[in-house]
């Protein structure tokens, strides 16, 4: 996720530290075909966006445990699993899986948005999860690591 180092660090800010951490993410209806969402919402049919989940972090990861990674980094990153917000939304307009991020403390605030191209192998990921992945263990043997 861009820029969790930096949130990571000013919540570490000893004048109050963060006072809103919220995610939401939407993906097109298809990505939430095997989900808890299929049996909820009638998502074939879904012709404006639609909010499937509102709750914390923790929440969502429980009811939505492949859907929540990015909740869960930031979670873990900044507020934790309960004071961290998850907005999870099934977007007919979307054909990409969009995270936006808001972040407020007392060093500083974010805001950005990220729109992942889907996956062609699997709709409900994004196209550069393998990447992250593949970063993520590369940093483990790297003798110089930037970022998080």
């Amino acid at each position: 996720m861009p820029a969790l180092d930096w949130m990571s660090a000013c919540s570490l800010h000893p004048g109050g530290g963060v006072s809103s951490s919220v995610m939401t993410m939407s993906k097109p209806p298809r990505s939430w075909l095997q989900t808890s969402a299929a049996d909820e919402f009638k998502l074939e049919k879904l012709a404006e966006r639609t909010v499937i989940f509102e709750g914390s972090a923790r929440e969502a990861a429980a009811k939505y445990p492949k859907n929540s990674n990015v909740a869960a980094a930031l979670a873990f990153a900044t507020t934790g699993l309960d004071d961290t917000r998850a907005v999870l939304v099934a977007d007919p307009t979307r054909d990409a899986v969009v995270v936006s991020v808001e972040f407020e403390s007392a060093a500083g605030n974010l805001k950005f948005e990220m729109v992942a191209k889907a996956s062609e192998d699997n709709a409900a990921t994004s196209a550069d999860v393998p990447f992250s992945v593949l970063r993520s263990l590369r940093t483990l043997s790297d003798s110089v690591v930037v970022g998080a």
